[in-house]
């Protein structure tokens, strides 16, 4: 029992709106007889529900007298601590209220409890600047309701942190099992003329892909209309192999760390808003990939993209890139690209989004190998309506690659190919806002050289991010 002098004539409320308080203490206040101003000797849950009325009328620091007393009772109480949390908060005790929140969740004995708590601790992380600290939070508050209201409101907030965060990071990881690792040709014997040449190694490996992708930037300045964002990143890329023991007896001579490939990219970059909504981009990025173990080529890149929307379903954008490779392995494979592209987006009544693109690339090199000319053309669904409890995409893709010079015989080399991929996101199995995701892809070249003429099937498993 707690003794307590009331404060005359405090106003009921059905609905306390100060953040997420409202949601989880204003179901108190309903409840609630009006109280009268003698003194009482009050329950528990009268003093908390006296404790959630002193915070509606911004009586804080008689609140906090009255939520200490609550706590000395019961140090472990949820509900109590729930509304030190609010206490501390508004007093600017944000150190104290963000100890309270913790042990808050800690305490919690039902999911309300918990994403009160989780969401509570988002919101003084994000007073504190500690944004992706509370973006981590929001998904521990969205992984403790039990309310889709809850959901959207954790997703929401989340959404706008993110806008707030001057830090964003990406992490991607898949295993994929496939029938052809290496890119072997689907006959290792070809002609030039009347003589016929065979490669006993140039044949399918089959095995699994280990890959991970992280990419992390940070906002250089204040964001602001005027000035648009510069963000200053880095991007790393690594796949890693292993054979089947069936590839192995065939293939003695081939290791997998033979096949390894690493990427590291540096990246400044600038983005703006014209008047009319147009959205402009830059970027210059140095890098480095490595094959094998081996370093392979240093990289320079400048990108330019501009969005241009065509209503509020519809975009364009315009692409152009200009890149240098300069091979550290065989300096003649060295090589310039000029790549322009362009894509449509277009969100479909039911909600799908259709991309459509297309691409030019001309690549200059010494290099009867590299040289070439490449067209591609693709078209890809996502946010698919739900098949057997799974969230579908399609993507579709087919290319021309046609090579300067002439090297397998009196033709220059053509490449035709088509990739087709079909991924299944897992909603069912979300954790923290991540669900597992499940693809399939079938890859196929067609060559006028049989030796380039390739054909790979792959599953793969992931994650992916749902909001």
């Amino acid at each position: 029992m707690i003794h307590t002098t009331l404060a005359p004539s405090l106003r009921r409320t059905a609905a306390f709106g100060r953040g997420l308080l409202g949601a989880t203490i204003a179901l108190w206040l309903a409840l609630v007889p009006p109280l009268r101003a003698e003194p009482q000797r009050l329950t528990l849950t009268q003093a908390r529900d006296y404790a959630a009325q002193l915070l509606a009328a911004d009586e804080t620091r008689a609140a906090h007298a009255v939520i200490k007393g609550l706590l000395t009772a019961n140090p472990r109480d949820p509900t109590a601590l729930l509304l030190l949390v609010q206490a501390e908060r508004r007093l600017g005790n944000l150190a104290a209220a963000e100890t309270a929140a913790r042990q808050a969740h800690r305490e919690a004995r039902s999911p309300t409890e918990a994403f009160a708590a989780a969401f509570s601790l988002s919101q003084i992380l994000a007073q504190q600047k500690k944004f992706t600290q509370s973006q981590f939070w929001l998904r521990r508050a969205r992984q403790d309701s039990d309310r889709p209201d809850y959901d959207a409101l954790a997703e929401d907030r989340h959404r706008k942190i993110t806008q707030l965060n001057p830090w964003r990071s990406e992490f991607r990881f898949w295993l994929s099992p496939s029938d052809n690792i290496n890119g072997g040709p689907t006959t290792n014997t070809f002609a030039i003329g009347t003589l016929v040449f065979i490669n006993p190694a140039a044949v399918p490996a089959s095995g699994v892909e280990y890959g991970l992708r992280f990419a992390t930037s940070r906002r250089l300045g204040p964001l602001t209309p005027e000035r648009g964002e510069t963000r200053l990143g880095l991007r790393l890329l690594g796949t890693r192999y292993s054979l089947t023991d069936a590839t192995k007896a065939a293939l003695p001579g081939l290791s997998a760390a033979s096949l390894s490939y690493s990427l590291l990219e540096a990246e400044i970059d600038h983005s703006w808003t014209s008047a009319s909504g147009a959205r402009s981009y830059g970027a210059l990025t140095l890098g480095r990939d490595e094959s094998g173990g081996a370093p392979l080529s240093n990289i320079a890149r400048i990108t330019l993209r501009h969005d241009l929307p065509a209503g509020p379903q519809r975009a364009y954008s315009l692409t152009a890139d200009l890149e240098r490779r300069s091979r550290l392995d065989q300096s003649l494979r060295s090589s310039t690209t000029l790549g322009l592209g362009g894509e449509l987006r277009q969100r479909l009544a039911n909600g799908t989004l259709l991309r459509l693109s297309a691409r030019l690339s001309d690549t200059n090199s010494a290099s009867n190998e590299i040289a070439q000319q490449a067209a591609e053309v693709g078209v890809s669904l996502s946010g698919l309506p739900s098949f057997f409890g799974t969230d579908p995409s399609l993507s579709l893709a087919y290319q021309l690659r046609d090579y300067d010079i002439a090297r397998y015989g009196p033709d220059p080399r053509r490449d035709r190919q088509l990739r087709l991929s079909v991924d299944f996101a897992l909603p069912k199995f979300d954790y923290m806002g991540f669900s597992p995701t499940l693809g399939l892809t079938f890859k196929q070249t067609k060559s006028n050289v049989p030796l380039f003429t390739t054909q790979e099937t792959g599953i793969s498993l992931g994650f992916r991010s749902n909001f």
